[in-house]
Protein backbone atom coordinates (compact mmCIF):
# COMPACT_ATOMS: atom_id res chain seq x y z
CA UNK A 1 0.00 0.00 0.00
CA UNK A 2 1.22 3.83 -0.71
CA UNK A 3 0.46 6.28 1.57
CA UNK A 4 1.06 9.94 1.38
CA UNK A 5 1.50 11.99 4.04
CA UNK A 6 0.62 15.43 2.91
CA UNK A 7 2.59 17.98 5.72
CA UNK A 8 4.91 21.04 5.47
CA UNK A 9 8.63 19.67 6.34
CA UNK A 10 9.82 21.63 9.37
CA UNK A 11 12.61 19.21 10.44
CA UNK A 12 12.69 19.75 14.47
CA UNK A 13 10.77 22.91 14.41
CA UNK A 14 7.21 21.94 14.58
CA UNK A 15 5.94 19.34 16.77
CA UNK A 16 2.85 18.62 14.05
CA UNK A 17 5.71 17.53 11.58
CA UNK A 18 7.77 15.35 14.35
CA UNK A 19 4.44 13.99 14.59
CA UNK A 20 3.42 13.06 11.26
CA UNK A 21 7.01 12.00 10.76
CA UNK A 22 6.94 9.56 13.42
CA UNK A 23 4.31 7.71 11.87
CA UNK A 24 5.61 7.64 8.48
CA UNK A 25 8.99 6.45 9.68
CA UNK A 26 6.89 3.71 11.69
CA UNK A 27 4.77 2.95 8.86
CA UNK A 28 7.45 2.17 6.76
CA UNK A 29 9.23 -0.19 9.60
CA UNK A 30 6.09 -1.84 9.35
CA UNK A 31 6.78 -2.49 5.71
CA UNK A 32 4.55 0.21 3.85
CA UNK A 33 5.33 2.92 1.02
CA UNK A 34 4.46 5.69 3.14
CA UNK A 35 6.49 8.65 2.11
CA UNK A 36 5.90 12.44 3.05
CA UNK A 37 4.21 14.80 0.78
CA UNK A 38 5.51 18.72 1.05
CA UNK A 39 2.52 20.68 -0.32
CA UNK A 40 4.96 23.27 -0.23
CA UNK A 41 8.50 21.85 -1.41
CA UNK A 42 10.07 22.73 -4.15
CA UNK A 43 12.32 19.61 -4.33
CA UNK A 44 12.79 16.29 -3.33
CA UNK A 45 14.33 15.63 -0.27
CA UNK A 46 14.93 13.12 2.89
CA UNK A 47 14.27 13.64 6.41
CA UNK A 48 15.62 11.08 8.82
CA UNK A 49 15.69 8.44 6.59
CA UNK A 50 11.79 9.24 5.69
CA UNK A 51 10.89 10.16 1.96
CA UNK A 52 9.98 14.12 1.11
CA UNK A 53 8.23 14.13 -2.16
CA UNK A 54 7.03 17.00 -4.53
CA UNK A 55 2.98 16.32 -4.29
CA UNK A 56 2.93 14.50 -7.44
CA UNK A 57 3.78 11.64 -5.61
CA UNK A 58 0.00 11.60 -3.89
CA UNK A 59 -1.30 10.95 -7.40
CA UNK A 60 -0.70 6.98 -7.47
CA UNK A 61 -1.48 6.90 -3.99
CA UNK A 62 -3.93 4.31 -2.21
CA UNK A 63 -4.66 6.73 0.56
CA UNK A 64 -3.83 10.35 1.55
CA UNK A 65 -3.58 11.65 5.05
CA UNK A 66 -4.30 15.03 5.79
CA UNK A 67 -1.86 17.05 8.31
CA UNK A 68 -1.33 20.41 7.59
CA UNK A 69 -3.59 20.92 4.72
CA UNK A 70 -3.39 20.82 0.86
CA UNK A 71 -2.15 22.84 -1.92
CA UNK A 72 -4.11 23.11 -5.22
CA UNK A 73 -2.27 19.86 -6.75
CA UNK A 74 -3.43 18.06 -3.53
CA UNK A 75 -7.15 19.25 -3.79
CA UNK A 76 -7.28 17.42 -7.26
CA UNK A 77 -5.84 14.19 -6.31
CA UNK A 78 -8.81 11.18 -6.77
CA UNK A 79 -7.83 9.17 -3.55
CA UNK A 80 -9.27 8.84 -0.22
CA UNK A 81 -8.55 10.84 1.96
CA UNK A 82 -7.93 10.83 5.82
CA UNK A 83 -7.90 14.05 7.79
CA UNK A 84 -5.60 14.38 10.82
CA UNK A 85 -7.22 16.74 13.73
CA UNK A 86 -3.66 17.64 15.22
CA UNK A 87 -5.46 20.75 17.33
CA UNK A 88 -6.87 21.33 20.12
CA UNK A 89 -10.05 22.61 19.47
CA UNK A 90 -10.22 25.65 21.58
CA UNK A 91 -7.07 26.76 20.19
CA UNK A 92 -7.72 26.73 16.73
CA UNK A 93 -10.94 27.97 17.83
CA UNK A 94 -9.18 31.33 19.16
CA UNK A 95 -6.67 31.24 16.32
CA UNK A 96 -10.07 32.09 13.68
CA UNK A 97 -11.28 34.08 16.02
CA UNK A 98 -7.97 36.27 16.11
CA UNK A 99 -8.16 36.67 12.34
CA UNK A 100 -5.48 34.15 11.83
CA UNK A 101 -5.94 30.02 10.18
CA UNK A 102 -9.45 29.42 9.74
CA UNK A 103 -9.43 26.36 11.47
CA UNK A 104 -13.13 25.52 12.31
CA UNK A 105 -14.29 26.93 8.80
CA UNK A 106 -11.60 24.46 6.80
CA UNK A 107 -12.59 21.18 8.84
CA UNK A 108 -16.70 22.67 8.93
CA UNK A 109 -16.20 22.89 4.96
CA UNK A 110 -14.97 19.37 4.53
CA UNK A 111 -17.44 17.42 6.40
CA UNK A 112 -19.82 16.92 2.86
CA UNK A 113 -16.88 16.18 1.06
CA UNK A 114 -17.31 12.40 -0.06
CA UNK A 115 -13.59 11.73 -0.82
CA UNK A 116 -12.88 12.78 2.96
CA UNK A 117 -13.92 9.06 4.74
CA UNK A 118 -12.46 9.42 8.54
CA UNK A 119 -10.80 12.52 11.13
CA UNK A 120 -8.23 11.23 13.38
CA UNK A 121 -7.58 12.99 16.36
CA UNK A 122 -4.93 12.11 19.05
CA UNK A 123 -7.01 13.37 21.94
CA UNK A 124 -9.93 11.06 23.55
CA UNK A 125 -10.29 14.16 25.48
CA UNK A 126 -11.96 16.48 22.42
CA UNK A 127 -13.21 13.64 20.08
CA UNK A 128 -16.68 15.21 20.80
CA UNK A 129 -15.69 18.65 19.05
CA UNK A 130 -14.73 17.18 16.03
CA UNK A 131 -17.94 15.01 15.85
CA UNK A 132 -20.04 18.32 16.04
CA UNK A 133 -17.70 20.34 13.54
CA UNK A 134 -17.84 17.29 11.22
CA UNK A 135 -21.00 14.72 12.00
CA UNK A 136 -21.13 13.30 8.91
CA UNK A 137 -17.64 11.59 9.35
CA UNK A 138 -16.68 8.74 11.63
CA UNK A 139 -14.03 10.34 14.35
CA UNK A 140 -11.21 7.84 15.37
CA UNK A 141 -8.43 8.23 18.45
CA UNK A 142 -5.41 6.90 17.48
CA UNK A 143 -2.89 7.28 20.54
CA UNK A 144 0.41 9.72 19.94
CA UNK A 145 3.81 9.16 19.77
CA UNK A 146 6.82 10.30 20.15
CA UNK A 147 10.61 9.32 18.77
CA UNK A 148 11.54 6.98 21.27
CA UNK A 149 15.23 7.19 19.50
CA UNK A 150 15.58 10.36 20.07
CA UNK A 151 13.93 11.33 23.28
CA UNK A 152 16.17 8.99 25.85
CA UNK A 153 17.21 9.29 29.64
CA UNK A 154 20.32 8.57 28.37
CA UNK A 155 22.78 10.48 25.88
CA UNK A 156 24.71 13.81 26.33
CA UNK A 157 24.08 15.32 29.51
CA UNK A 158 25.58 17.63 31.78
CA UNK A 159 23.39 20.87 30.65
CA UNK A 160 23.76 23.77 33.10
CA UNK A 161 20.67 26.16 32.06
CA UNK A 162 22.97 28.65 30.91
CA UNK A 163 24.18 28.66 34.43
CA UNK A 164 20.85 29.19 36.24
CA UNK A 165 20.76 26.14 37.22
CA UNK A 166 19.02 25.43 40.54
CA UNK A 167 19.15 22.38 43.00
CA UNK A 168 15.49 21.49 41.55
CA UNK A 169 15.56 22.46 37.84
CA UNK A 170 12.19 22.88 36.79
CA UNK A 171 10.84 22.95 33.18
CA UNK A 172 7.94 24.42 31.23
CA UNK A 173 8.48 23.00 28.04
CA UNK A 174 5.44 23.33 25.86
CA UNK A 175 4.98 25.83 23.33
CA UNK A 176 2.76 28.32 23.95
CA UNK A 177 -0.78 28.31 21.95
CA UNK A 178 -4.02 30.52 21.96
CA UNK A 179 -5.59 29.68 25.33
CA UNK A 180 -3.12 26.96 26.29
CA UNK A 181 -0.45 29.35 27.71
CA UNK A 182 1.31 28.35 30.98
CA UNK A 183 -0.08 31.78 32.74
CA UNK A 184 -1.61 29.42 35.75
CA UNK A 185 1.46 26.80 36.23
CA UNK A 186 3.78 29.52 36.21
CA UNK A 187 1.96 31.59 38.90
CA UNK A 188 1.46 28.59 41.21
CA UNK A 189 5.73 27.42 40.64
CA UNK A 190 5.85 30.99 41.78
CA UNK A 191 4.08 30.48 44.71
CA UNK A 192 5.23 26.98 45.38
CA UNK A 193 8.90 28.69 45.23
CA UNK A 194 7.82 31.27 47.65
CA UNK A 195 6.33 28.72 49.92
CA UNK A 196 9.30 26.63 49.74
CA UNK A 197 12.08 28.74 49.94
CA UNK A 198 14.89 25.73 51.00
CA UNK A 199 14.27 23.96 47.99
CA UNK A 200 16.25 26.34 45.86
CA UNK A 201 14.13 25.63 42.81
CA UNK A 202 14.80 27.39 39.39
CA UNK A 203 12.15 27.78 36.99
CA UNK A 204 13.47 27.39 32.84
CA UNK A 205 10.92 28.21 30.31
CA UNK A 206 10.60 27.12 26.16
CA UNK A 207 8.57 27.96 23.41
CA UNK A 208 7.84 31.08 25.10
CA UNK A 209 6.09 33.94 22.77
CA UNK A 210 7.58 36.91 21.66
CA UNK A 211 4.85 39.09 23.32
CA UNK A 212 6.10 39.16 26.71
CA UNK A 213 4.06 42.14 28.03
CA UNK A 214 2.57 40.95 31.93
CA UNK A 215 4.92 37.88 31.31
CA UNK A 216 8.01 40.87 32.14
CA UNK A 217 6.40 41.35 35.23
CA UNK A 218 6.00 37.84 36.58
CA UNK A 219 9.38 36.78 35.25
CA UNK A 220 10.47 39.97 37.69
CA UNK A 221 8.41 38.79 40.43
CA UNK A 222 10.11 35.24 39.55
CA UNK A 223 13.54 37.23 39.77
CA UNK A 224 12.45 39.15 43.36
CA UNK A 225 11.59 35.38 44.75
CA UNK A 226 15.06 33.97 43.50
CA UNK A 227 13.50 31.46 41.05
CA UNK A 228 14.11 32.48 37.97
CA UNK A 229 15.90 30.56 35.38
CA UNK A 230 16.65 30.80 31.69
CA UNK A 231 13.81 32.30 29.40
CA UNK A 232 13.81 30.78 25.42
CA UNK A 233 11.11 31.09 22.29
CA UNK A 234 10.89 28.39 20.71
CA UNK A 235 14.22 25.83 20.34
CA UNK A 236 15.03 22.76 19.07
CA UNK A 237 16.43 19.60 20.23
CA UNK A 238 15.31 20.18 23.32
CA UNK A 239 16.44 16.18 24.82
CA UNK A 240 19.46 17.54 26.91
CA UNK A 241 17.38 20.11 29.09
CA UNK A 242 14.52 17.02 29.64
CA UNK A 243 17.80 15.32 30.55
CA UNK A 244 18.76 17.98 32.58
CA UNK A 245 15.57 18.78 34.67
CA UNK A 246 14.11 17.12 37.26
CA UNK A 247 10.53 18.50 36.93
CA UNK A 248 8.59 19.40 34.03
CA UNK A 249 5.69 21.68 34.73
CA UNK A 250 2.19 21.92 32.17
CA UNK A 251 -0.97 23.20 31.97
CA UNK A 252 -2.18 20.40 29.61
CA UNK A 253 -4.24 16.96 30.47
CA UNK A 254 -3.67 15.39 27.14
CA UNK A 255 -0.55 14.32 25.83
CA UNK A 256 1.57 17.26 24.34
CA UNK A 257 4.66 17.48 23.01
CA UNK A 258 5.90 18.45 25.74
CA UNK A 259 4.33 15.60 28.19
CA UNK A 260 5.47 12.87 25.69
CA UNK A 261 9.17 14.45 25.04
CA UNK A 262 9.43 15.06 28.67
CA UNK A 263 8.08 11.63 29.99
CA UNK A 264 10.43 9.72 26.78
CA UNK A 265 13.23 11.69 28.98
CA UNK A 266 12.35 10.30 32.46
CA UNK A 267 11.44 13.76 33.84
CA UNK A 268 8.79 14.17 36.45
CA UNK A 269 5.31 15.38 35.46
CA UNK A 270 3.11 17.83 37.23
CA UNK A 271 0.00 18.06 34.76
CA UNK A 272 -3.85 19.73 34.95
CA UNK A 273 -6.08 17.31 36.58
CA UNK A 274 -7.12 14.48 34.61
CA UNK A 275 -3.71 14.15 33.24
CA UNK A 276 -3.21 9.86 33.31
CA UNK A 277 0.61 10.24 32.34
CA UNK A 278 1.60 11.03 36.20
CA UNK A 279 -0.05 10.69 39.62
CA UNK A 280 1.49 14.00 40.09
CA UNK A 281 -1.77 16.51 38.69
CA UNK A 282 -4.40 19.11 39.72
CA UNK A 283 -6.17 22.00 38.59
CA UNK A 284 -3.82 25.31 36.84
CA UNK A 285 -6.17 27.41 38.19
CA UNK A 286 -5.96 26.15 41.94
CA UNK A 287 -2.55 27.73 42.43
CA UNK A 288 -1.92 26.14 46.09
CA UNK A 289 -3.42 22.63 44.55
CA UNK A 290 -0.96 22.67 42.02
CA UNK A 291 1.96 24.56 43.70
CA UNK A 292 1.40 21.72 46.79
CA UNK A 293 1.65 18.80 44.11
CA UNK A 294 4.97 20.73 42.22
CA UNK A 295 6.37 20.30 46.40
CA UNK A 296 5.36 16.55 46.09
CA UNK A 297 7.44 15.92 43.52
CA UNK A 298 10.11 18.04 43.88
CA UNK A 299 10.37 15.84 47.33
CA UNK A 300 9.48 12.80 45.74
CA UNK A 301 11.30 12.67 42.25
CA UNK A 302 9.94 9.43 39.86
CA UNK A 303 12.98 7.55 38.83
CA UNK A 304 13.67 8.51 34.95
CA UNK A 305 13.03 4.58 34.36
CA UNK A 306 9.79 5.08 35.71
CA UNK A 307 8.72 7.65 33.39
CA UNK A 308 10.72 6.27 30.26
CA UNK A 309 8.30 3.25 30.84
CA UNK A 310 5.29 5.65 30.60
CA UNK A 311 6.37 6.88 27.57
CA UNK A 312 7.77 3.34 26.12
CA UNK A 313 4.14 1.89 26.86
CA UNK A 314 1.71 5.19 25.80
CA UNK A 315 3.69 6.64 23.11
CA UNK A 316 5.41 4.03 21.13
CA UNK A 317 5.15 4.89 17.64
CA UNK A 318 5.00 1.44 16.16
CA UNK A 319 1.33 0.65 18.25
CA UNK A 320 0.12 4.54 16.82
CA UNK A 321 0.98 3.68 12.86
CA UNK A 322 -0.96 0.24 14.09
CA UNK A 323 -3.64 1.57 15.00
CA UNK A 324 -3.43 4.60 12.04
CA UNK A 325 -3.24 1.38 9.19
CA UNK A 326 -6.22 -0.25 11.02
CA UNK A 327 -8.29 3.53 10.32
CA UNK A 328 -7.19 3.79 6.68
CA UNK A 329 -7.94 -0.33 5.97
CA UNK A 330 -11.38 0.77 7.40
CA UNK A 331 -12.12 3.13 6.04
CA UNK A 332 -9.51 4.64 3.55
CA UNK A 333 -8.61 1.39 1.32
CA UNK A 334 -10.82 2.05 -1.17
CA UNK A 335 -8.97 2.50 -4.41
CA UNK A 336 -9.63 4.98 -6.62
CA UNK A 337 -12.60 3.86 -9.64
CA UNK A 338 -11.48 3.09 -12.57
CA UNK A 339 -12.70 4.09 -15.82
CA UNK A 340 -13.00 1.38 -19.16
CA UNK A 341 -14.66 1.84 -22.59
Amino acid sequence: MKIAHSVIVTPHRCGLYETARELVEAERRLGFDARIVDPVGKKEAEDRSVPCMLSDWAKDADVLVNHSGFNAELERVDVPVIHVAHGIPRSSFLLELGNQQKIYTYLYSRNTQDKIKAVVTFWPEYKEYFELLMPDKPVVVVPPSVDLNTWTPSGLGGYDFGGMKGDINVICPDVWREGYDPFHVVNAFLLFALQHPEINAKLHIYGASKNRRGWDTLFQIAKDIGCLGEIHGWVSGLWNVYRAADIAITQHRVASRGVRESLACGSTLVAATGNQFTPYTAAPENLQEYADEIYKAATNLLPASYNRRVAEREFNPTRTATEMLEVIKQYGSRRRKTHTN
